[in-house]
């Protein structure tokens, strides 16, 4: 697609795929960066996958990791095509699912943040804003778009606290933060019948919940955080991490618990961030 601005060419080069004949995958497909979240290796890439509803009403499932952040923005633009954007549903908070949440709502200040309680916080936290009408959902809630009805349900520890899915009654789709996920890009293909899932997918797949998704002990995220917590080196740090304190003590189950604490985003402060 060619734009033509002040007399000068604007390339601008989308990537969206139809899901529905009003749901289109926004998403975007990292293959420069071999490490995910600094503690996954992913030599088939990753994808970051962001659909926009065009409703009555818009909507946008999650955002994307900024490493893919030009890509998304061009195919979120080209989706709406001039339509303004009136929902943003924040299932979830770490970086692949927000870390362009803060600039997008700069983009669209008309968008309503649809988030839950823990999620609004750590808005405030991660990226310096406090939206301005956020809808807050709690368990069972539901809201109409026009055609679609969705309905929130909590999905604490897949994997972090805040975690909502959303459930569309109309298509029978259900948006699920970080629930069934896989390590890779998708390679153009998005529908079950269009791989070979076993062959294909499987061992990503299986690989992305014992590493990624589990939460326990063993876990690569927190031997990471742990060992951020006792030594200050080679932790797991989201983006936006400027400060931490460990006030753990020397006891294995209290440096669990904070590395626990860690993982999970229990944050306080202001424009800082403490661990436990």
């Amino acid at each position: 697609m060619t734009n033509f601005l002040n007399e000068r060419e604007v390339f601008l080069m989308y990537c969206t795929r139809k899901i529905t004949d009003d749901l289109i995958w926004i998403g975007s497909n990292d293959r420069q960066h071999p490490i995910f979240e600094a503690a996954h290796p992913v030599p088939r890439g990753m994808s970051y996958n962001s659909y926009l509803l065009l409703d009555e009403k818009t909507v946008l499932f999650d955002t994307v990791d900024r490493a893919v952040q030009t890509q998304f923005m061009e195919n979120l633009e080209h989706a709406l095509n001039g339509r303004a954007l009136d929902y943003i549903f924040v299932h979830h908070m770490e970086p692949d699912h927000a870390a362009t949440l803060g600039d997008l709502m700069l983009r669209h200040p008309e968008a309503k943040i649809v988030c839950n309680g823990k999620a609004i916080n750590m808005i405030r936290q991660f990226h310096a804003a406090d939206p301005k009408g956020a809808i807050l959902v709690n368990e069972g809630d539901t809201l109409s778009t026009g055609k679609h009805n969705f309905t929130f349900v909590a999905a604490p520890m897949v994997h972090w606290p805040e975690v909502v899915v959303s459930y569309d009654s109309t298509d029978k789709i259900l948006f699920s933060a970080d629930g069934f996920g896989s390590f890779g890009a998708l390679n153009g293909v998005l529908f079950a019948d269009e791989v070979d899932w076993e062959r294909d997918w499987l061992d990503e797949a299986r690989r992305y919940y014992q590493t990624a998704c589990q939460l326990d002990p063993g876990n690569v995220e927190y031997r990471q955080t742990l060992n951020f917590v006792e030594n200050s080196a080679g932790g797991y740090r989201p983006e936006g991490y400027e400060t931490w304190s460990t006030g753990c003590g020397g006891s294995l189950c209290g440096r669990m618990a904070c590395a626990y604490l860690a993982c999970n985003m229990c944050t306080c402060g202001s424009m800082r961030f403490f661990y436990c």
